[in-house]
């Protein structure tokens, strides 16, 4: 009901009404929430996909792929959460300025390999979010480390301010 509220409010303007999904799956899910949350993600998400023709269009997409995927991680949907991980990765290596959330998705997606006791894993990404790891990629099909495929051009080691990602501890 919120989500015809907003375009009929917004009409033409999606991305205006996706942002304003975003925020609110983003309120709904600090209140636990999460179901709702991803409704919220899954609609911003539609209507952002088809409008990526500039850095500022695919930096929105990506980061809220990155967002949705941590929420279909608290939902215990691993497979998802890696699958729109991997897809915000695509997004942030076509990006010049991406004000951190490569390393922020790298992250994340290290803490799904730690919860899945993945831990070498775990560890190899995290050496690519502080910048100590050489370029080993991920495979776009299994997203595991050490491939060689890389997801589009390999990932790159990345030394940025790190903020807005989740953390974990390995021991």
């Amino acid at each position: 009901e919120a989500v015809l509220q907003l375009r009929a409010a917004y009409g033409h303007r999606k991305q205006k009404v996706a942002i304003v999904l975003v925020d609110r799956a983003t309120i709904v899910s600090t209140m636990g929430q999460f179901t709702i949350a991803k409704a919220l993600y899954a609609e911003a998400i539609e209507i952002l996909e088809p409008q990526t023709a500039t850095d500022q269009d695919r930096l929105r997409l990506a980061v809220t792929l990155s967002n949705y995927g941590v929420m279909l991680r608290k939902l215990g949907d691993l497979s998802g959460a890696e699958d729109q991980y991997h897809r915000a990765l695509l997004l942030y290596e076509s990006i010049d300025d991406d004000d951190g959330g490569y390393a922020s998705t790298l992250n994340n997606l290290a803490a799904l390999h730690h919860a899945q006791g993945d831990t070498a894993g775990a560890l190899s990404l995290r050496g690519l979010v502080v910048g100590f790891s050489p370029r080993e990629g991920i495979s776009a099909s299994s997203g595991r480390c050490g491939s060689t495929s890389g997801l589009q051009t390999g990932l790159r080691p990345v030394v940025r301010r790190h903020r807005h990602f989740e953390t974990f501890s390995i021991m």
